[in-house]
């Protein structure tokens, strides 16, 4: 089964009703200015810097001895105040998250203007002008804290009344991207799995459809995580909760990571059941692999983009194999014939007992009736009888001769497993995995003071692997496959220390499908499956109208 569709086309400017499922992402800092007394101070110089990138925005208090900075990006923020008669005065930098609104206030001390005061703890600890109730995992946590597979989902797990839900992981079979990345979870927020939101930078990462994320990120490329539960804005509409990533921007410093975090079978536990069989220890392999590279974008001579453009480039594979063993009943040689006397050898009874008698109420079958094997052709309908006779010493006598042929692909026994209850005959290897590509990149660009843009793109593809079983040609175990392209261009432009605008727009096409196509196809060039089936009989039984 395929499902292939186009999400989304949308752009919202801050002035109009916004779109379903586009989250705003900017932030803003706002805060007070007074004296020592508590007096506020007006017309008092603001200069805000990101200390990250250099770029600057200024602004003077208002009567009230206010001030606001809208739309910001996350990241950290230094406040500088001056004032004649008063010494100038810094605040330490302080960490903007994603979307909120941040106050600042901040106290003048008289002095000359040469002067200059550094204000610690500037930031409050309660959000007065902010009433959501959410958690964000900034960069370093992010950067530092273990996490299984290196899953932004797994994140949530921290964050209180998120948990990582049922274990009843089968919607993420449907092609979600969590089946690609290794720890997977469906999250869980105030008891259910259905109404948690996924964003990237304020845009829909989810399925609506199965109701999960789209596309996996590189959690070096993740500047922070941020899940809301309580008391958030109208914008996420329908979600009982969410949680969001900020992507990476450049600085004015070149800075990247290369990483490949290995795991493999020789720290593993064998299990029970396989020291019981005398089975080692499952070979297992796992390299997630890649680097990130961001800065300036920088020509020498030609142009030097500190403090103004800036680029940030993601790459990472992740490459999952575990080795299993399969075990089956096949057909014996005799049984490939239509003689299945062995069975009862194996588990001895005489047939006719097995006939019911319709003339005693009290009639119970033999246990070992189960390996008996009837003829249908004898079957009697009258309701008085009921009956099949058994085959003579379990042997058919007239086997079908496609069901021989069907018998024949099958390999042939050879394994005698040690538990005696145990009938599987057969073993072999399997090959289970994951494989997911994943890349981003993007651009920010301050125009001016008035107008600051930014470019991302991001390309995701992931499919679950299986290989081996009973008659590999056959098999259709690799997948779910996805595939998504996710575009999006974010633009502000302030028209006044009052008036602003946020353009965003984006386009994201996400393909999903439940088989690899080269397996489908290696099912379809097996010929002798299909030559089973004449054409009058049943159109080939369904096979050749795939």
């Amino acid at each position: 089964m395929r499902r292939s569709l186009v999400l989304t086309f949308f752009a919202s400017l801050t002035l109009v009703v916004a779109v379903v499922a586009q989250v705003v992402i900017t932030s803003t800092i706002v805060g007070t200015v007074s004296d020592p007394q508590g007096a506020v101070i007006p017309d008092a110089r603001v200069t805000l810097r990101n200390v990250d990138t250099g770029v600057e925005w200024n602004a003077k208090t208002s009567g009230s001895g206010d001030y606001q900075f809208p739309n910001l990006i996350a990241g950290h923020y230094r406040v500088e105040i001056s004032k004649e008669g008063f010494s100038k005065t810094l605040s330490t930098p302080v960490a903007l998250e994603n979307g909120t609104t941040q106050r600042i206030n901040l106290t003048l001390k008289l002095g000359q203007s040469e002067q200059v005061v550094e204000v610690t703890g500037a930031a409050s600890l309660v959000k007065t002008d902010d009433a959501n109730v959410s958690e964000v995992i900034e960069n370093n946590f992010v950067r530092n804290l273990p996490i299984e597979g290196r899953n932004f989902l797994n994140y949530a797990q921290i964050v209180p009344m998120f948990n990582s839900g049922t274990s009843d992981n089968g919607r993420i079979s449907w092609g979600l991207a969590s089946a690609t990345s290794t720890g997977a979870k469906q999250l869980n927020v105030g008891g259910t799995e259905y109404g948690v939101g996924y964003y990237i930078d304020g845009l829909n990462n989810n399925d609506n459809w199965v109701e999960g994320p789209v596309t996996n990120v590189n959690m070096d490329a993740v500047q922070e995580v941020k899940a809301e539960v309580v008391n958030y804005s109208a914008e996420y509409g329908r979600d009982v909760g969410q949680i969001s990533l900020t992507t990476k921007s450049g600085t004015n410093n070149l800075h990247g990571t290369v990483y490949d975090f290995l795991q493999n079978s020789g720290m593993n536990a064998n299990d029970p059941y396989s020291i019981i069989y005398g089975i080692p220890r499952t070979p297992y392999h796992q390299n997630q692999y890649g680097f990130t590279v961001g800065g300036p974008v920088y020509n020498p001579k030609i142009f030097n983009g500190r403090n103004k453009l800036f680029f940030f480039a993601s790459a990472e594979w992740l490459r999952n194999r575990s080795h299993g063993t399969m075990r089956a009943y096949v057909p014996t040689a005799l049984e490939r014939t239509g003689d299945f006397s062995e069975w009862l050898t194996r588990f001895p009874v005489n047939p006719t007992d097995c006939i019911p008698d319709r003339t005693n109420p009290n009639w119970i079958a033999p246990a070992n009736c189960r390996y008996v094997i009837y003829n249908p052709a004898t079957y009697d309908p009258d309701p008085l009888k009921l009956i099949r006779q058994p085959f003579p010493n379990n042997v058919i006598s007239n086997p079908d001769p496609i069901a021989l042929a069907y018998l024949s692909h099958f390999p042939n026994p050879n394994f005698t497993s040690p538990v005696a209850t145990d009938f599987n005959n057969w073993s072999g290897p399997t090959t289970d995995g994951i494989d997911n590509d994943n890349y981003s990149a993007r651009a920010d660009y301050n125009i001016s003071k008035r107008d600051s843009v930014y470019f991302r793109f991001s390309h995701d593809y992931g499919t679950k692997l299986h290989e081996g079983g009973l008659i590999p040609e056959l098999a259709l175990g690799n997948g779910p496959v996805h595939t998504t392209n996710m575009y999006q261009v974010h633009w502000v432009h302030a028209f006044g220390s009052t008036f602003n605008n946020e353009f965003n727009f984006s386009w994201t096409r996400a393909r999903n499908a439940s088989n690899q196509a080269g397996q489908i196809n290696k099912f379809m060039q097996t010929t002798w499956l299909p030559d089973l089936f004449p054409e009058h009989i049943h159109g080939r039984g369904g096979i050749h109208s795939l």
